[in-house]
């Protein structure tokens, strides 16, 4: 959602001063940023579409400790982000030290 914010804000300001030029004419501005406008319209009939028919996706978030990233995912791709345990699973005092080795050197 922030990228969005500021790419609509980029866009913005780009559309009001383009790279050609000062001219400030209201058709090459609405034609520049025609796709603000839009982007909120739809972003909007999402939302309202998804209010009413899909209630799974009513959050405007979801919380980083409720993302499952290890659901599907092989053995090695795991060992390669360096995190070798299943979800849920303590992690060892061994696993530690490795991690902190691991990280400094």
């Amino acid at each position: 959602m922030l990228v969005t914010v500021l790419a609509l804000l980029a866009q913005f300001y780009v559309a009001l001063y383009p790279v050609g030029g000062p001219n400030l004419d209201p058709t090459t501005w609405f034609q520049a940023y025609l796709a603000g406008p839009l982007l909120v319209f739809l972003y909007l009939v999402w939302k309202v579409y998804s209010w009413f028919v899909r209630p799974a996706d009513r959050p405007l978030f979801i919380r980083t400790r409720d993302i499952d990233i290890y659901t599907g995912m092989r053995e090695l791709e795991r060992e390669t982000m360096g995190d070798d345990r299943l979800p849920g699973e303590k992690r060892s005092p061994m696993q530690y030290v490795k991690g902190v080795f691991t990280s400094v050197f």
